[in-house]
């Protein structure tokens, strides 16, 4: 069972069990009895731990999730980002990337070599290798 599975199926049983809840705290506000109406107080605090523990677990499960898009979303960023000016960021110094010279060119350098020609203008953009075609 995945992850939004079990989810699904709490939200569902929370709802359900609140349901429930609702009717018998009715039930029991709607008595004439003060044993039965002071039982009612007892329903609402189930009903209130119901819905702290639904939200805790569902907020949990959403930063969980939310922690995963971002890395996912970092490591695409990272792969997919095209050209990206040296002015804005400079790759690692031991990643080997495509670099754009100033007089229009793309060369295959070392990061290192961006790091160190930073100041003179030589380069202006770079971007990651891309992958190699499938089956070479």
């Amino acid at each position: 069972m995945t992850d939004t599975q079990k989810l699904r199926e709490l939200l569902a049983k929370a709802i359900k069990r609140a349901y429930h809840l609702g009717q018998e705290y009715w039930r029991l506000a709607d008595s004439e009895s003060y044993s039965d109406n002071r039982r009612s107080g007892d329903t609402q605090a189930k009903f209130d731990a119901l819905l702290f523990e639904t939200v805790s677990v569902v907020c949990a499960q959403l930063s969980i999730a939310q922690d995963e898009i971002d890395r996912l979303s970092a490591a695409l960023a990272e792969r997919d980002e095209g050209w990206v000016s040296v002015d804005d960021r400079l790759p690692g110094e031991d990643d080997t990337v495509l670099a754009a010279h100033i007089d229009g060119g793309v060369e295959i350098v070392f990061g290192s070599l961006l790091h160190e020609t930073y100041f003179d203008g030589t380069y202006t953009h770079w971007m990651n290798m891309p992958e190699p075609p499938k089956g070479s």
